[in-house]
């Protein structure tokens, strides 16, 4: 494996040659897209104002494909590159290197979005469809590698996963969602908690998306299952206002719980309850996303209902 990672340190050395402040910065800019605050900004507004079916698939593949990166990091524990070799240092990252997160997760993500946005026949159509589909995710891992953070084997691990995750959500989500719709709520939920239980054993140190996908995916099922709601209904203000009350309502969910453990000493990973404590936050964060902010949307009739009871069955794919 030294031999593999030196390999990697002299790619690395190789492409910063062409290391400027102005590059540095496109670099960064780049990485951002494959950053998962970009990504839960991008799936609210498609949540909360666009399609909820799509935002809630979205929503379940982009943080189901950070939690299974995330439980794959914790397992191999693979140092970042700077901290092998100082001299390649850009930016700093928290957490392990391989795979590379932002190109799995962005692999996983902009298939499905040009899949849903970028759709048809014309010439001019295909290609921005290919562009979104592949080009940014190759340049989103070209930008970690260049940054230092990530070995180029790395960014292919990464894009390989994220582009089979794609392709099956592509394939198979409608044949499995119409299995699992049909199943009791009680039975949905019974099968998040064993998915998310495997992602926690191996992710100990780190349960954040883990939580997060619980939240999210559970709220959803228990709000569907009990109101429907109509994302693509009512005026450019009240949509506006969505956003702005929907983001503050989840920066509370995400921010005080924070604050709260932070002051009381919890959130040191060396106390015992650090990864379930972890593992609630983010619960409750994905839980005001889907199932919260959509309720309130409803009773301060900022969004509609869905006019009869079979969307109910189709928001549920």
């Amino acid at each position: 494996m030294e031999e593999i990672y030196n390999w990697g340190l002299s790619i690395i050395t190789g492409i910063q040659q062409i290391k400027s402040p102005i590059i540095t910065f496109l670099m960064e800019g780049i990485s951002f897209f494959g950053d998962p605050v970009f990504y839960f900004f991008f799936l609210m507004i498609i949540y909360w104002c666009v399609d909820a079916k799509k935002g809630f698939q979205l929503g379940t593949i982009i943080i189901f494909s950070g939690a299974f990166n995330t439980a794959i990091k914790q397992t191999l524990k693979v140092p970042r590159p700077y901290q092998r070799n100082p001299a390649v240092f850009i930016v700093e990252e928290t957490g392990f290197s391989t795979p590379s997160g932002h190109s799995q997760g962005s692999a996983s993500f902009y298939p499905i979005v040009a899949n849903f946005f970028c759709k048809g026949k014309s010439l001019a159509k295909i290609i921005i469809q290919l562009l979104v589909a592949i080009f940014v995710p190759l340049l989103i891992g070209f930008s970690r590698i260049y940054l230092g953070v990530h070995y180029p084997t790395d960014v292919f691990l990464g894009l390989i996963i994220g582009f089979l995750t794609a392709t099956g959500v592509l394939l198979f989500w409608d044949f499995f969602a119409e299995r699992i719709a049909s199943l009791r709520l009680s039975i949905k939920f019974l099968l998040l908690a064993l998915l998310c239980l495997l992602l926690n054993h191996f992710s100990q140190g780190n349960t954040s998306l883990s939580g997060l996908l619980f939240g999210f995916v559970g709220g959803h099922l228990f709000f569907i299952e009990k109101k429907s709601f109509d994302a693509k209904t009512g005026l450019l203000w009240q949509k506006i206002l969505r956003i702005l009350l929907g983001s503050f309502i989840v920066a509370f969910f995400y921010f005080i719980p924070k604050f709260i453990i932070s002051f009381l000493g919890m959130d040191s990973p060396e106390n015992q309850w650090y990864d379930l404590i972890r593992f609630l936050r983010y619960m409750l964060t994905g839980a005001a996303t889907s199932f919260l902010v959509p309720t309130m949307f409803l009773k301060l009739k900022l969004a509609d209902k869905f006019p009869t009871e079979n969307n109910l069955k189709e928001i549920n794919q």
